[in-house]
């Protein structure tokens, strides 16, 4: 299983280009808005900021935020080097010349990862508009390159930002493409391209916000086939971001203290507590349960090693992909463990794809799950028109459904026609609204998430409260109305002139007969005070079958005075 942690620590360089052209503030503003997203999304997770180059501290490093899950003190601290521009001037002096060692920024990082507690998943990010920090000639490049590869024997994957200018292009060729292609710098070099990007506010924002979201891998795993095994991680590609998660606290005293709570398991007949070392499980079998130790148990959830076993192999156009009980996830080689994987992997990638083929597979993909039929489907690498990677290549895992899984499909009693030129009309509609590019995620922001998070940071930061939610995902109605006001129009006149077709009314459906309550089981509800969790129904049944005399009123809570007051008379 891999760690769940993920820890991003943003070094950023204190130029006096990137002072003088704005650019440290916009990288500023986006590592700010990074910071804050991780820390409502994942409170956990750990987010730091070293600047380096800046004069007045050991080494020209400033240790901005320290490498831990953020609070709102932090948040604070860069609003208000954004803001008051007094504070920023005495904060931020660029050193002298250009004296900061790379050496020395790695040699910061690492301490900071080391003062981790817990493993994680770790980050360098290194933002920079200076294409040769050191000549490749010098032994500050050799010092630089022997401290990023202890970075690497820490497990801390280094990801350049490089930002460059209309007016001063930045030349990777000067000294990062001699740096960063070399094993020391970076785990995965042969799948990353040096791309400087460009200086404006915008793009910097793009390229910050892109780190925010953790990398780790969901957990490891292997490929079999027959003898064959290929080690893969399980990446996460999708998952639904949710609000911050809620606490119940008590405000009795100067500051809110989360309250803890306890279960209590009550025998349902006679009401006695009973400890949790004294239970054990049972399964419902018609009307009786039937008790299972803890040994049964534990057998239930063994099905073996975890593995992803390769049955066989089929047309990529016969497996139907929508019928997936669950979100994909993309697996990529791991070369660690087995050395060779990596190639195997890209051999068994190729040959599906150049065959057109998905490899059908039998898989446990953690300890104790249960076992589910999967299908390899490959995936080819997608670039933009301008070489950017939009998709990466690899293979998707989609979990497939048992026999045991598939609903009955409603029959259609109704002979679904259309009226003759409706369908000209409705394609019409159609087609001037087809969005040209598709449905594109990133456009999107969650009006109910943006919602809750600025009424939260609101709060925190004691910042001015929001108006009102910003939801993007409103029909925009006066370009609907531009593009195809007149079509919907004539489509709605010819709709209007057709007359409805008459339809046959559903009969009534059958009221479903609650369960008879037992004399002995009313009478221990009403002993521990929970003979209101009874029905209506079931509380005028029980009367009438105990002889209770007929109360005043006949709504609940006079049916449960009647019950307690013959119980009590027993």
């Amino acid at each position: 299983m891999e760690t769940t942690k993920d820890s991003l620590l943003y070094a950023i360089e204190v130029s006096k280009s990137m002072l003088t052209r704005g650019t440290l503030k916009d990288v500023l503003a986006a590592v700010r808005d990074s910071v804050r997203e991780r820390m409502i999304a994942y409170p956990m997770d750990n987010t730091g900021v070293l600047l380096y180059g800046v004069s007045g501290h050991k080494n020209n490093c400033k240790i901005l935020l320290d490498l831990k899950p953020q609070n709102s003190r932090g948040i604070k601290l860069l609003f208000r080097l954004l803001e008051d521009e007094t504070f920023f001037e005495e904060s931020v002096v660029p050193a002298a010349g250009n004296t900061t060692s790379l050496g020395d920024v790695f040699f910061n990082a690492g301490v900071m990862f080391e003062q981790e507690k817990a493993k994680s998943f770790r980050r360098l990010v290194l933002v920079t508009d200076n294409d040769q920090p050191h000549d490749p000639e010098t032994r500050l490049f050799e010092v630089a390159k022997i401290k990023s590869y202890d970075l690497v024997q820490k497990n801390v994957t280094i990801v350049p930002v490089f930002v460059s200018y209309p007016d001063r292009r930045f030349e990777v060729s000067k000294m990062w493409e001699d740096f960063y292609y070399t094993p020391e710098f970076y785990i995965d070099s042969s799948n990353t391209k040096l791309e400087p990007i460009n200086g404006s506010p915008k793009d910097i924002l793009t390229a910050i916000s892109n780190q925010e979201v953790p990398r780790r891998p969901a957990f490891r795993n292997c490929i079999q086939l027959g003898d064959l095994k290929i080690d893969v991680r399980a990446y996460v590609l999708y998952k639904q971001q949710l609000p911050s998660q809620k606490y119940d606290v008590s405000v009795d005293g100067d500051k809110p203290v989360v309250a803890v709570s306890r279960t209590h398991y009550i025998v349902e007949e006679s009401g006695r507590e009973v400890e949790k070392e004294d239970m054990t499980r049972a399964f419902k079998f018609g009307k009786s349960r039937i008790v299972v130790d803890q040994e049964t148990l534990d057998s239930l959830k063994d099905f073996g090693e975890p593995a992803i076993r390769i049955l066989g192999f089929q047309k990529r156009s016969e497996v139907v992909l929508a019928g997936h009980l669950s979100h994909s996830l993309f697996i990529y080689p791991w070369d660690v463990l087995s050395k060779g994987s990596i190639r195997a992997f890209i051999a068994l990638w190729r040959s599906l794809l150049n065959k057109d083929k998905v490899a059908i597979a039998q898989c446990i993909l953690r300890t104790n799950s249960a076992p589910c039929i999967a299908a390899l489907y490959p995936s080819p690498e997608v670039l933009s028109p301008d070489g950017h990677q939009t998709s990466p290549p690899g293979i998707y895992l989609v979990t497939l459904p048992y026999m045991d899984d598939i609903r009955d499909i409603p029959q259609n009693t109704i002979h679904l026609t259309a009226e003759e030129g409706l369908v000209d009309l409705a394609g019409a509609v159609v087609d001037k609204l087809t969005m040209p590019q598709g449905y594109r995620p990133e456009r999107y922001r969650n009006p109910k998430l943006l919602w809750v998070s600025s009424i939260i940071e609101a709060q925190a930061l004691s910042r001015e409260m929001p108006k009102g939610a910003v939801d993007g995902t409103l029909p925009k109605y006066r370009s609907i109305e531009t593009r195809s006001g007149a079509a919907i129009r004539a489509l709605n006149e010819v709709l209007t002139k057709i007359p409805p077709k008459e339809e046959k009314a559903e009969p009534p459906a059958k009221r479903v007969k609650h369960a008879d309550i037992s004399i002995e089981h009313a009478e221990s509800l009403a002993a521990n005070q929970n003979l209101d969790k009874l029905t209506v129904d079931q509380l005028k049944g029980l009367t009438a079958h105990a002889g209770v005399p007929e109360p005043q009123g006949r709504q609940k809570k006079h049916l449960v005075q009647a019950l307690m007051e013959f119980f009590k008379g027993m």
